[in-house]
């Protein structure tokens, strides 16, 4: 019950009695993996990172198969700069469920941001693949990061290809333009 008061609480943008509903929920039942994981997700959420790793660690060695804790403590671990870390967690999801959108799209991420581009475009093609297999119309974000990446592998024309692809979901996309403009300069 009170998981779901804190969940209430949550999506009233109401933060701190969601944190004080998640923390009697977890006095009551320091295993119950939902609270856990909500809790951090809330402090990922308000750029609490050392609480959220804590939390969602705590949420993925009681359930090492919760996706959900697995991928949140991937993003914490990300936001606080433990990219390896982050890329083990992004991981073992994806060997987990090869078909996470999120799992392959988050590890393109954390990769790219460590600088392996060749790696971050394999698992964004993924997250792109997946995408389009399972009917998810609006993927411009996995295309504008797919072309940002081709970009600093200079590769123009698979930019340019992803760069049309983001755009044609998305006319508006900020980044995508920008990468646009910047290849035909």
């Amino acid at each position: 019950m009170l998981n779901y008061l804190a969940l209430s609480y949550i999506y009233s943008h109401q933060d701190r009695d969601a944190v004080s509903s998640l923390k009697r929920c977890l006095d009551i039942d320091p295993h119950n993996i939902i609270a856990l994981v909500n809790l951090g997700l809330l402090h990922l959420d308000r750029k609490d990172f050392k609480e959220a790793i804590a939390c969602l660690q705590k949420a993925t060695d009681l359930d090492g198969s919760d996706l959900s804790a697995r991928i949140g403590l991937g993003n914490a671990l990300a936001e606080d700069k433990q990219v390896a870390e982050a890329i083990r967690q992004f991981r073992l999801v994806v060997e987990k469920e090869q078909e996470n959108i999120v799992g392959h799209y988050n590890l393109g991420v954390t990769l790219a941001e460590k600088g392996d581009f060749k790696e971050a475009i394999a698992s964004y093609q993924t997250a792109a693949r997946l995408a389009s297999q399972q009917g998810l119309s609006n993927s411009s974000v996995i295309h504008t990061n797919l072309a940002a990446s081709f970009v600093a592998e200079n590769k123009k024309e698979e930019a340019r290809k992803y760069c049309n692809l983001a755009l044609e979901t998305n006319p508006n996309d900020a980044i995508a333009l920008n990468i646009v403009a910047n290849l035909y300069m």
